[in-house]
């Protein structure tokens, strides 16, 4: 979940997986230039309800586990909250592509979790 300044919330979606040489792509050249860490969670941003891929994102989670940094290519391919909005590809400022994350109480993801309609 992106939270711009102006604007809704926007939701990125992704498939993650662990992997040694995280952050290199099939030509040996870095996708995340401030990435050095030798592993991490490849993530493959998708779109709609395809596998399409959108966009690329890498989770390098802190040794002790308290902690993980989330980095961002640009532009990546955003969901609006509603079924109302549009999705687009949104250009993130060089400032809005790294994210230091600290653990949060669970609580606080109540209202993202998924409701039935029926």
């Amino acid at each position: 979940m992106l939270r711009p300044r102006t604007g809704a919330e926007k939701r990125i979606y992704a498939a993650c997986d662990w992997r040694q040489g995280a952050g290199i792509d099939t030509s040996d050249h870095k996708m995340i230039p401030n990435f050095n860490g030798p592993a991490g969670f490849d993530c493959m941003v998708t779109k709609d309800d395809s596998a399409e891929e959108a966009g690329y994102g890498l989770i390098d989670p802190a040794q002790d586990g308290q902690s993980l940094t989330l980095f961002l290519q640009s532009p990546i391919y955003v969901e609006g909250n509603s079924p109302k909005e549009e999705s687009h590809s949104m250009a993130l400022g060089k400032e809005d592509r790294t994210f230091a994350l600290t653990r949060t109480d669970a609580k606080a993801c109540d209202r993202y979790k998924p409701v039935s309609e029926e």
